[in-house]
């Protein structure tokens, strides 16, 4: 059976922190940073991108959970 909508607060939060990356990516290229600023705009685009790959994760294994509701076999 598959599932008729995704979870709202994995597919919400990805969309956010993708909507953030772009945001900050075009802030940054806007104002000319100093290394610092370059430094921590960096460490925020890392850590936000570790965040949409956890919630990637996370869908897959919430659709994959729904698609076989029953015991598994293997």
């Amino acid at each position: 059976m598959k599932p008729s909508f995704y979870p709202t607060h994995y597919v919400s939060s990805i969309v956010v922190l993708a909507w953030l990356i772009v945001m900050a990516v075009n802030r940054a290229l806007a104002v000319n940073l100093s290394l610092m600023g370059s430094l921590l705009l960096l460490f925020g685009v890392t850590v936000m991108l570790v965040l949409i790959i956890v919630n990637l994760v996370n869908l897959f294994k919430w659709r994959r959970k729904s698609w076989h509701p029953g015991p598994r076999l293997y």
